[in-house]
């Protein structure tokens, strides 16, 4: 979790802040940590961005809602 937190915030740092979905997987990491006020913040800043399809904002605003609830977003093994 913490480390996810300083790769995702690296990431993030090396390409100015302008991908959402590096703001996403930031978003997942704080999440994962319990700390869903940041969480909230970087996954609504990953919203922000103009080039989300309309499919991948779906999925955002889901994971969202989750931060929001105060639950960390995972996804299902692939069978």
């Amino acid at each position: 979790g913490s480390q996810a937190v300083e790769e995702a915030t690296e990431a993030c740092r090396r390409n100015d802040w302008q991908h959402w979905n590096l703001l996403d997987t930031l978003a997942a990491a704080y999440a994962e940590i319990g700390d869903f006020q940041q969480a909230v913040k970087h996954q609504e800043q990953a919203l922000a961005a103009t080039n989300v399809s309309a499919e991948s904002r779906k999925e955002l605003e889901h994971r969202l809602a989750l931060y929001q609830a105060g639950m960390p977003y995972r996804e299902l093994p692939k069978p």
